[in-house]
C-alpha cells in the first residue's frame, strides 16, 4: 500500500480521471503478483508512462510540499523528512551558501563564527561533513530568527523557546528538560541554552501546580538562589535577544 500510494501522490494533475481509473486498477493486478522490489519497478515504469515529458505543474508542486518532524529518538535525535518547492529551495540554498560553509557556525569553535567569512586555515580545520555543516546552519538561523523579534506572537505572547525541568537535575546537572511541544534536552543543553538568553523564571508548587513566584534575570543564577527545594523551575528564553517581547 505504501508503494501505490507514493505512485498516486506522483501522478500529475493533468491525468485525466479514467486514465487514473486505469493506474489504479493496473497497480491492483500488479500488487496482486509482485514482490515489493519488483512492484517498486513496475510503478516506476507505469509512472514514467503516464509523464513521458517529465513535466509537473505548479499544482503538483503544491500537493508534494512538506516538511515533517518525526518522533524523537532515544538518543534525542529527532529525523526531518520531506519537500521543499523551488522558492523554498532557492531561500535555503543562499543561506546554506552562507552558514553551512567550512569554517562557519562550528560548536567545536569556542565561538563559532556566523559573520563575515572564515579564514582559509579556519576552513581547512573544519572536519564536520557537509551534512553536519547543513545542520548547524539551520540550528543557527532558527536561533537567530527567534532572537530578531520578528516572529510576533503566539498565543499571546512572543514566541520562545521555554524549556520546564526541576530543581533537583538543574542541582545534580543530570535529567532533562522538557520544551513546550515536549522535545527532551540535556540539563547541559538546557543550561547552555539559558546561558545565552535573558530568563524569566516562573516558579511552580510541585504538590498543586499552581504557580508561586516570577523571578527576571538576564545570567543564571545558582540553583538555590533561584527556587525553594521541591519547586519545579520553568526557564523560558530564546537562545538570544528576546524574552517575552523585550530586546536585551
Amino acid at each position: 500500500m505504501k508503494i501505490a500510494r507514493a505512485f498516486m501522490a506522483k501522478v500529475p494533475a493533468y491525468v485525466d480521471s479514467a486514465t487514473r481509473s486505469e493506474a489504479e486498477n493496473q497497480l491492483g493486478e500488479l500488487a496482486a503478483r509482485m514482490r515489493p522490489e519488483d512492484f517498486g519497478k513496475a510503478t516506476a515504469h507505469l509512472l514514467f508512462l503516464l509523464n513521458q515529458d517529465g513535466e509537473f505543474s505548479e499544482v503538483d508542486r503544491e500537493r508534494r510540499r512538506e516538511l515533517t518532524f518525526g518522533k524523537q529518538g532515544a538518543d534525542g535525535m529527532t529525523p526531518v523528512s520531506g519537500w521543499l518547492d523551488p522558492e523554498a529551495a532557492a531561500y535555503w540554498e543562499a543561506i546554506m551558501a552562507k552558514l553551512a560553509a567550512p569554517g562557519m557556525c562550528n560548536p567545536a569553535d569556542q565561538c563559532p563564527q556566523v559573520d563575515d567569512e572564515p579564514t582559509d586555515e579556519h576552513a581547512k580545520s573544519d572536519q564536520r561533513t557537509q551534512t553536519q555543516r547543513n545542520h548547524d546552519a539551520f540550528k543557527t538561523a532558527g536561533r537567530a530568527l527567534l532572537a530578531s523579534g520578528e516572529l510576533g506572537q503566539l498565543n499571546g505572547l512572543p514566541v520562545s523557546v521555554i524549556i520546564r525541568t526541576t530543581l533537583h537535575d538543574l542541582e545534580s546537572r543530570a535529567g532533562v528538560g522538557v520544551s513546550g511541544a515536549g522535545t527532551k534536552l540535556p540539563t547541559k543543553d538546557v543550561l547552555r541554552l539559558a546561558g545565552h538568553a535573558n530568563l524569566f523564571l516562573a516558579v511552580f508548587d510541585k504538590a498543586t501546580g499552581a504557580a508561586m513566584d516570577l523571578f527576571r534575570t538576564r545570567r543564571v543564577a545558582s540553583a538555590a538562589q533561584m527556587v525553594p527545594a521541591l519547586a519545579d523551575l520553568l526557564v523560558c528564553g530564546d537562545h538570544g535577544e528576546t524574552v517575552r517581547g523585550e530586546p536585551r
